[in-house]
């Protein structure tokens, strides 16, 4: 509050740091602990082990020990450990060298959002977790997990439904648009702004997501159409089969993390598909063809659909706003026919 009562400030705060934790999220999940604990944290270990037993052999007083070990130390103390305020600076160092791996693109740009992330990631996530992982209680409980091999107890409640990560604390609770924000549909019908959409998107290695809306929305013209031909039928099928393997397959480039209800009803129609152009093919005389027309009626692209409109939305349309594609022209040309609208109205 003493920064700025613009809300739409705290939700760029906000938004930041949901992509940091998510960052860090599916980093730790790569992270292979076994090797971790053997090669880094027993070593640690033991070596504090040692210093403790040298340190209590020149010490008679127990409340002595620490001083005694931290002298044991000597050059080899950890430069966090001299002072509360020598670890709280080197968090902040440790924060400043993570920024190119936590944070958005081009975010550091911004000095005044950096400042303030460096303050709140050291201050209030960092050294609180770090004295939480050092209390001796939390220790000697996470060593009994570790040993203990008692399965755990039954879960009595259904499993909740999955949702994004951190999905309401990066809510927008400013929800009124800015007049100079671009809106998606502006830039596709302006070439020049969608030629320049598209470079952003590729230098974001996203170029497949406006490529797969475009697909999508090339795929429901034509299935929409009253009365097809077996051609057409043909053409569609291995249209679908295209988007499958290019969009849903986990070794693909192109890849996009849709839910996995979609992914299976996408693959389910292919198959779908494959089948009935088989017993056409082999059975043309017998019974009516099961023609694709009956996707018109699935969720899956549908859905899958407005969730890659909605990353266009929502997310690389303000980053394109953001960027250096986007003149001040641009967004004055944008405020002055919204201009015209609101008189016309």
């Amino acid at each position: 509050r003493n920064i700025t009562d613009d809300e739409s400030s705290v939700d760029e705060l906000r938004g930041t740091l949901r992509f940091f934790a998510s960052v860090l999220v599916r980093r730790i999940h790569k992270v292979d602990i076994p090797t971790v604990v053997t090669k880094k944290m027993l070593k640690a270990a033991m070596k504090h082990i040692e210093v403790i037993a040298k340190a209590r052999q020149k010490v008679k007083n127990a409340e002595f020990l620490q001083q005694a070990a931290l002298e044991e130390y000597g050059p080899e103390l950890h430069v966090a450990l001299r002072s509360r305020r020598d670890e709280l600076h080197y968090l902040r160092k440790l924060t400043e060298l993570l920024f190119p791996y936590i944070l958005p693109p081009k975010s550091t740009e911004c000095r005044s959002l950096a400042l303030l992330i460096r303050e709140i990631l050291p201050g209030s996530v960092f050294l609180p977790s770090m004295d939480f992982l050092a209390d001796p209680d939390t220790v000697n409980h996470l060593l009994l997990i570790f040993i203990d091999d008692s399965p755990p107890e039954k879960a009595t409640e259904p499993t909740s439904s999955l949702v994004p990560f951190l999905q309401k604390f990066a809510e927008p609770r400013n929800k009124k648009p800015s007049v100079l924000k671009l809106e998606l549909k502006e830039i596709r019908d302006q070439q020049d702004l969608l030629f320049r959409f598209m470079n952003f998107l590729k230098q974001e290695g996203a170029v497949h997501v406006l490529q797969f809306c475009l697909t999508v929305e090339e795929f429901n013209d034509r299935i929409l159409r009253p009365e097809l031909s077996d051609t057409e039928k043909m053409s569609l099928h291995e249209e679908v089969q295209k988007i499958y393997k290019t969009y849903c397959l986990d070794e693909s480039i192109d890849k996009i993390r849709f839910d996995p209800f979609i992914v299976e009803e996408i693959q389910r129609s292919k198959f779908e598909f494959e089948r009935n152009n088989l017993h056409w093919n082999l059975n043309i005389a017998e019974g009516p063809y099961m023609d694709v027309v009956k996707l018109q009626t699935m969720r899956c692209l549908f859905e899958a659909y407005e969730h890659v409109l909605s990353l266009l939305e929502n997310v690389f349309t303000p980053m394109f706003c953001h960027s250096d594609e986007v003149s001040v022209k641009d967004l004055k040309s944008s405020l002055k026919s919204k201009l015209y609208l609101f008189i016309f109205f």
